[in-house]
């Protein structure tokens, strides 16, 4: 059975500074020792952490900095103005228990807050604090609050820069020692040329390591940036000693630039292939609007987003994204949901129908009156969720963690023992520590801690962008692994409205002329299948006559004069009372529709056939389910023959109507005990018992709260359309996550051996430290085009 959500409070702090599996080990570890903090996720392609806070616990933002810090990372932090609070005490007192609360201090009526960064947004610290009507703002130019696509971006651009240095010093010692240009210099020239290249490499574009390293080891940790920098400088130390003492070819200072610069260039190539991953999920964060026009009478006053709050009225101007969620006031214009539905036609909007934040205004201005907050909207629960599915961990992430926390020691003590036993076996110290240079660069495990982050990562962002939400690692273990997908039928494979679905007229009466007289006397009704008759009879542009004096008969039907005529509509046998029997041919045996039998002056008429027709998307659905191999079953609270029928024209496997919501906890229950991995599909409340029991729960577009709560894949969309494609997602993303590791664990297991030097006794092969710098560089390269090309592949299918 699935975990209930966890209740603790999540803060976010951004973590910089980490470049392997075994700094996301060391930084969660470091993390978890806190008090208070009950778990951490760290991320290493977000650079951030989600910590579980214990309701019951302080945990200020100088504490988990102090834990960053003396793990040998950093973090950032970010200032907020607070506004509009009674009591500056009372609100020092409140902040003081704030989780990532670093300091404060009230000035000229606001305070300004310092916190840890990306931290709580306005309406979380709002929540947290108990002051609804507390104004938030940024005091620091959104310093603090960076994407990750853009602090990537920078990272890249730096990295860049490094490596067109660290050339300008690799060159001149490749043409040094690898061409004749080092043979018609005198060799005391050479060898003093290449130890000043060398020394400004290390120093300049390669100092960088040496930094990360000497913070590790001052907190007794290590991580590749220990062993780039303990490789490079053996071969610096190595180059010297022989420049001075031995007087022999093949120094190998060259090693230590060409090492730093082809490092330095995998990490350029790795932080490119992160942004364009990141850029998809950027582009959401920076799409709902920073600020909304707000009504107050005819003033229109800018106010920020996070500022407004249910019931305020807005106004958005033709072409502008909608900031929040509403029901329009006033104006008539079109909505392009795409981003939300994927759906590329927009819908015709007018007052009193309701919009999503995060979808486009069309050719007019709308007033619309807010019906959430900005964190409460459409998108901003799409963002919350992407989030925090990102910062999830899956099972085997744990497993390569743990690995990894020992992955560098046991790396340190194979390249010494392969140093040492070249040393005693062979004699020559060059060898010796050519060895141990190689091992420790080849060895190098950033591509361990890449794996599954920038897999999740891209399928967060694909799925995001068709209407599909992953609610994190664990979902999308469980979506790979679902062998039988149960749905409900009303609002999941239906539209969950009735609908108008056939209509019989005795001869010499038009079918529009029965609906019309019908809808006209059904137009004084307040009835569910009253109100669309009458709706149908709108769409279909018929006049309706005049109808008066309805006397409504309950469980029976209505009786009303229509243009002075007595017509009574209902149950057929209620209507046959007064007008006798319809005729054979009109009866319906299926008993799939509800039946509106209508008499003239009691005479039979007709009947009208009312149903809840299936979406157009339903047979495309089936059809995918099919071809993913998975078994389906119908499971629904209607009556049986309409369930029956339904699954008969769909092509379900299984069928079983009637249900309550405890019968279809118990057959998920049931299905569960015999080792099936059940995907239930629901959109309402009754189903969310059975989503939250089931291996997997997706709920659909237009569904309750509690039922998106309960669910592990949310369709924001309309209809079922996106259900195969988000399965198919949830099992190429497994298979991404398990392709990086097999390279990552592959190169490993394959080449420290190489590079320690097993091959030499009987093929006389071994690696140069150069060769292994390469290989070590591609090999996290390798990975991150692995998990861009999960985002290709996924183009195709969706």
């Amino acid at each position: 059975m699935k975990q209930n959500e966890r209740q603790s409070t999540l803060l976010p702090v951004r973590v910089l500074g980490m470049t392997c599996a075994s700094c996301v080990a060391h930084v969660a570890l470091a993390l978890e020792a806190v008090d208070g903090v009950k778990k951490a996720r760290v991320n290493l392609a977000l650079a951030e952490a989600w910590l579980e806070i214990d309701a019951g616990k302080i945990v200020t933002g100088e504490v988990i900095e102090r834990a960053i810090l003396a793990a040998g990372y950093k973090s950032e932090t970010r200032l907020r103005r607070l506004s509009n609070f009674a009591s500056a005490e009372g609100l020092l007192e409140r902040l003081s228990s704030l989780p990532g609360h670093v300091s404060s201090e009230v000035q000229d009526g606001s305070a300004l807050v310092r916190m840890l960064a990306p931290g709580f947004d306005a309406a979380s610290i709002r929540l947290q604090l108990g002051m609804s009507d507390l104004g938030v703002e940024e005091d620091d130019h959104g310093q603090g609050q960076t994407s990750p696509a853009k602090r990537v971006a920078a990272e890249a651009r730096e990295l860049g820069q490094s490596f067109l240095l660290s050339l300008c010093f690799t060159l001149p010692l490749f043409l040094l020692f690898m061409t004749r240009l080092g043979t018609i210099l005198d060799p005391s020239l050479r060898d003093t040329l290449g130890i000043a290249l060398t020394a400004a490499c290390l120093a300049f574009p390669g100092r960088r390591f040496f930094r990360a390293a000497w913070n590790g080891l001052r907190h007794g940790t290590a991580d590749m940036n220990s062993l780039i920098a303990l490789s490079t400088a053996t071969a610096f130390g190595h180059g010297v000693l022989m420049a001075l003492f031995a007087s022999q070819e093949g120094i190998y200072l060259d090693s230590a630039g060409t090492i730093t610069s082809l490092v330095l260039f995998g990490r350029w190539l790795e932080a490119r292939a992160k942004h364009r991953a990141l850029f998809g999920i950027s582009e959401l964060t920076e799409l709902l609007p920073m600020r909304v026009r707000v009504l107050d009478g005819d003033t229109v006053t800018l106010r920020p987003v996070d500022e407004t709050g249910a019931g305020t009225v807005f106004r958005v101007l033709p072409g502008e994204r909608i900031p929040l969620d509403g029901i329009v006031t006033a104006g008539t214009s079109q909505a392009d949901e795409a981003l939300l539905t994927g759906e590329s036609l927009p819908i015709d909007i007018t007052v009193g129908d309701k919009v999503r934040g995060g979808s486009i205004n069309g050719t007019a201005a709308l007033d619309i009156k807010a019906t959430a907050t900005a964190g409460e909207s459409t998108l901003g629960r799409i963002l919350e969720l992407l989030k925090l599915a990102q910062s999830e961990r899956a099972p085997i992430q744990d497993r390569v963690d743990r690995i990894a926390a020992w992955f560098v020691p046991a790396v340190l003590l194979i390249a010494a023992l392969s140093g040492l036993a070249w040393l005693v076996l062979d004699g020559d110290p060059s060898q010796a520590a050519l060895r141990f240079m190689t091992v420790l660069i080849i060895a190098c495990p950033c591509a361990l801690g890449l794996a599954t982050p920038m897999a999740l990562i891209v399928a967060t962002g694909s799925g995001a962008r068709i209407g599909v939400l992953l609610k994190g690692a664990m979902s999308i273990e469980r979506g790979s692994s679902v062998d039988i997908v149960c749905l409900d039928k009303t609002g999941t494979l239906t539209r969950g409205e009735p609908r108008v679905v056939g209509c019989q007229s005795v001869p010499g009466l038009a079918q529009d002329e029965l609906l019309a007289w019908t809808a006209a006397a059904e137009a004084l009704s307040e009835h569910p299948l009253a109100r669309a008759l009458v709706a149908h009879a709108k769409q279909r542009n018929l006049a309706l006559p005049l109808a008066k004096q309805l006397v409504a008969f309950p469980g029976r039907g209505i009786k009303a004069q229509v243009s002075g005529k007595s017509l009574r509509a209902g149950r057929r046998d209620w209507v046959e009372k007064r007008a006798g029997p319809f005729p054979a041919s009109m009866r319906d045996e299926s008993g799939t529709a509800s039946e509106i039998w209508v008499s003239i002056e009691d005479e039979c008429q007709g009947v009208v056939r009312l149903g809840d027709p299936l979406r157009e998307d339903a047979w495309k659905v089936i059809a995918g389910l099919r071809q993913l191999h998975l078994e389906t079953q119908l499971l629904s609270g209607d009556r049986v023959p309409v369930v029956a029928q339904i699954a008969k024209e769909l092509g379900i496997d299984q069928h079983q109507g009637a249900m309550l919501p405890a019968d279809k906890l118990a057959r998920i229950e049931e299905l569960e005990g015999q080792g099936k991995r059940v995907c239930m599909v629901g959109d309402g409340i009754n189903d969310a018992p059975a989503l939250a029991r089931a291996t997997l729960g997706v709920s659909v577009g237009g569904a309750s709260a509690m039922a998106a709560s309960a669910a592990d894949v949310v369709l924001m969309g309309e209809g079922l359309i996106a259900l195969p494609q988000a399965l198919a997602l949830c099992r190429a993303t497994l298979a991404c996550i398990r392709r990086n590791l097999f390279l990552a664990f592959g190169y490993n297991v394959v080449a420290i051996p190489v590079a320690a030097g097993a091959l030499y006794p009987a093929f006389g092969i071994t690696l140069s430290p150069i060769v292994a710098a390469l290989a070590m560089s591609l090999s996290s390269v390798s990975v991150v085009v692995s998990s861009l090309f999960l985002a290709r592949s996924q183009k195709r299918l969706l």
